[in-house]
């Protein structure tokens, strides 16, 4: 996926993207990887903002 816009829409849409998991494409991804980090570590290391920066490309223009 990748989103272009304006450092102030990109920064709006990362906003609005984090944690509405409801109808993400990511969601269930994103749901295993956090239980993987419970199990490793004893929390979520790869935080919504930081997953959708390794699955999004955002192109600031």
């Amino acid at each position: 996926m990748k989103v272009i816009g304006s450092k102030s829409e990109i920064v709006w849409i990362k906003n609005a993207l984090q944690n509405s998991c409801l109808k993400c494409p990511f969601a269930k991804e994103c749901g295993k990887q956090a239980q993987q980090d419970v199990v490793e570590s004893g929390h979520v290391e790869k935080t919504c903002d930081k997953f959708l920066d390794e699955n999004i490309l955002f192109i600031i223009e």
